[in-house]
C-alpha cells in the first residue's frame, strides 16, 4: 500500500514558516508527498523544492495560479489540485504546520491491515 501525503503552500519565506519540521516527519511514512504552492509573493515554490531535493525526500511540487486575495474559493482549489495529485492507496491532509505522531511501526502494521 503507498501512502500519499498532500498539502499547501504559499508565502512561506516571506512568513519565516518552519516547513522543514513537517517535511522531516511526513518523510518517514509517507511514500509520496504531494505540495500544491499557490500563488505566492516570494520564493516559496523553490523553497520547498530545493530543501526536498537536499533531503532526498519524495515531494512533488504542483503550482497553481489561484490568487487568494481576489479568489475566495483559492485555498480549497489549491489543496484540490495536491489531492488530485497524489496517487497513493491511503491518502493524508496535513498542513504544513502538522506533524503525524504515530510511529513507523503503526503505520507499517496498519499497511498490512488495510
Amino acid at each position: 500500500m503507498k501512502i500519499s501525503t498532500y498539502s499547501t503552500a504559499w508565502n512561506i519565506c516571506r512568513l519565516a514558516f518552519d516547513f522543514k519540521t513537517a517535511l522531516d516527519n511526513w518523510a518517514t511514512f509517507a511514500d509520496e508527498i504531494v505540495i500544491a504552492v499557490g500563488t505566492s509573493t516570494d520564493d516559496t515554490f523553490n523553497a520547498l523544492n530545493f530543501y526536498a531535493m537536499e533531503q532526498n525526500y519524495p515531494v512533488r511540487l504542483i503550482r497553481t495560479a489561484y490568487d487568494f486575495e481576489t479568489d475566495p474559493y483559492a485555498y480549497g482549489k489549491t489543496e484540490n489540485a495536491a489531492l488530485q495529485g497524489c496517487s497513493g492507496d491511503l491518502l493524508i491532509q496535513q498542513n504544513l504546520d502538522e506533524v503525524m505522531l504515530v510511529t513507523k511501526e503503526k503505520l507499517h502494521e496498519l499497511k498490512w491491515q488495510l
